[in-house]
């Protein structure tokens, strides 16, 4: 049933909200100014949901194992059809509570641009075929949580800004340079070389 939606302005801000999709955590957002200033940053990740959704996934991994080397045959379609679902459902629920915390940190900082890495077409490289590192980047929902965030944003009179994601970590975002890495643990930098952006 279509509804008519009624159209919100949002005020400008010298701030923008940037978000950067990550694999331990879900979304990293942080509120940062034209000239690299960080006002605010929030570390989302819903590991409950994670972990009953990667549960599944090793029921089915345990499952397909079992039944692959008792019949010596190939999987039957609609095989674990109940736990595909639910894991799927789970992946839903996980981009929505996302979606939800990026908004509502958005709102609370009054910014009106929100801005997302261009990972549209992004296949993971990393990990041999029916790892689990392979299965990790197979169930990141960052399309997910990028849709549904644009939606809702776009309701509330915001904008969203996709840029290019090529040495958004490699370089530091306020502008000094190669970010420098430990040998002993990577920090990766969490945020956008986004002081080149003009609102």
């Amino acid at each position: 049933m279509p509804v008519q939606i009624k159209k919100v302005d949002t005020e400008d801000s010298d701030f923008v909200c940037s978000v950067d999709m990550g694999i331990n955590n879900a979304a990293t957002v942080s509120i940062v100014g034209k000239n690299g200033t960080v006002k605010a940053r929030k570390f989302i990740n819903p590991a409950r949901d994670i972990d009953r959704r990667n549960q599944r996934r090793m029921m089915i991994r345990k499952k397909s194992s079992q039944t692959a080397n008792l019949t010596k045959r190939k999987l039957p379609t609609g095989f674990c059809k109940g736990l595909y679902r639910k894991s799927a459902n789970i992946n839903l629920e996980i981009s929505r509570k996302v979606m939800r915390d990026i908004v509502e940190f958005a709102k609370t900082h009054n910014v009106k641009v929100i801005v997302f890495e261009n990972l549209s077409g992004w296949k993971a490289k990393a990990g041999r075929k029916g790892s689990l590192q392979k299965q990790k980047f197979h169930l990141w929902c960052h399309c997910k949580i990028v849709e549904l965030t644009q939606q809702r944003w776009n309701e509330l009179g915001g904008k969203i800004i996709f840029i290019n994601p090529k040495y958004t970590s490699a370089y530091a975002f306020d502008g000094s340079g190669k970010v420098r890495r430990s040998k002993i643990k990577t920090i990766r930098n969490s945020q956008f070389a986004i002081r080149n952006y003009v609102l």
